[in-house]
């Protein structure tokens, strides 16, 4: 797909960003640059091909960092709040050009009442903790899981540890250690992170880095054989209705 292309690709979508990726069954194979741009409404002709992620969790949790890391952005230490911001991927699935519309929102609880306008229509959520917060992942369980299952019930949820190089460094530091080293900080304990991908998720918990890339393929990759399969099966039940209706009349 080429710049020009991409610019088109988000005027018409109305998105601040594209992002190219060549995907299929789901595998990333490649992503390109990224490409600002923001414009007119979604149209519905595109809608009915694009498939939509919401990426969800704790404001300063690493979710816009994930995006971009994806996107082939730059990373950045510094903390900037997201209010609401669509990013698109366009994604070769099995043959079959997709637009993957990825929503980052806001983590504060001053956007509680503004924050599920973006969860309609959504084919998966990636629920995002920091490694280096616990407080994060218990925030999942009281807050992030209950607010998806009151509004999306039945949407697959991908349960992901953002900032993972930071656990890297504390074993790193614990297998080589100096006399210097400042004590360790505390971070997520894993096996309670993984306890909660079991009991809310059917995917296995996935910990990433944006600072060093590590994993992030890997959430996209699972995320869009979720979001697909949970399309497909959306479709079905819409071909069920349409089957009993005709027998009806």
């Amino acid at each position: 797909m080429c710049p020009q292309r991409g610019s088109e690709c988000a005027r018409v979508l109305g998105l601040r960003s594209v992002v190219y990726v060549i995907a299929c069954g789901g595998e990333v194979k490649r992503a390109s640059k990224f490409v600002p741009g923001f414009g007119e409404p979604v149209s519905c002709s595109i809608m009915k091909k694009s498939l939509k992620i919401v990426v969800i969790g704790d404001g300063a949790c690493g979710k816009t960092s994930l995006i971009l890391a994806q996107s082939g952005g730059p990373f950045s230490e510094d903390y900037t709040p997201t209010a609401f911001d669509d990013y698109a991927i366009e994604a070769l699935i099995n043959g079959k050009t997709k637009i993957l519309t990825v929503c980052d929102t806001a983590g504060e609880d001053d956007f509680s009442s503004l924050r599920p306008l973006s969860y309609p229509d959504t084919d998966v959520f990636i629920l995002c903790y920091s490694v280096e917060r616990p407080e994060s992942i218990r925030r999942l369980r009281d807050k992030w899981i209950p607010e998806i299952k009151q509004f999306c019930p039945h949407t697959p949820m991908l349960v992901v540890g953002n900032k993972k190089d930071i656990r890297d460094e504390i074993e790193r530091r614990r297998r080589h250690p100096h006399a210097d080293d400042p004590a360790p900080p505390k971070v997520v304990d894993l096996h309670e992170a993984s306890e909660c991908a079991q009991e809310f998720s059917s995917f296995n918990l996935i910990e990433c880095s944006a600072k060093t890339r590590e994993g992030v393929r890997k959430v996209f990759e699972t995320a869009i054989n979720a979001a697909v399969a949970f399309r497909s099966k959306q479709q079905n039940k819409v071909l069920e209705s349409i089957m009993k209706l005709k027998l009806v009349f």
